[in-house]
């Protein structure tokens, strides 16, 4: 149930999104990558973990050079950095492999939103 939640969420977005012009809309789309790829770091933080905060910073910051590729090179970068969240959400369910996250509906949840909003991007940008 939390992977459809992920799924239509990503899809109101994506409606509400496709009435922005196409760079606007890119940039929404770039914060929300970078935002998104912090979430974790600050779970990590709260576990006082050197390991997984580090393991996190690490993907945070990868979303952020995807989410800046994306911007100045080519939406393909946004994209992959979106399917790329959404691997690393799946792994973070049902045994986590960075930071412990107390909700287990939340990275099903998260692994839909990621994939559909890759999805999303490439039929607005690209397709």
């Amino acid at each position: 149930m939390p992977l459809v939640l992920g799924v239509a969420l990503a899809g109101l977005a994506g409606w509400l999104l496709r009435w922005l012009p196409p760079q606007p809309r890119l940039d929404v789309y770039a914060v929300a990558l970078a935002a998104i790829g912090a979430v974790y770091v600050g779970s990590a933080l709260s576990e006082k973990r050197g390991r997984s905060i580090f393991l996190e910073a690490i993907v945070a910051i990868a979303c952020i050079a995807l989410a800046l590729m994306g911007l100045w090179i080519s939406p393909l970068a946004l994209i992959g950095g979106y399917v790329l969240h959404g691997v690393w959400d799946f792994f973070h369910h049902p045994v986590p492999v960075g930071a412990q996250i107390p909700q287990r509906w939340y990275p099903p949840l998260c692994v839909g939103f990621d994939w559909a909003i890759a999805i999303a991007i490439f039929i607005q940008q690209i397709g």
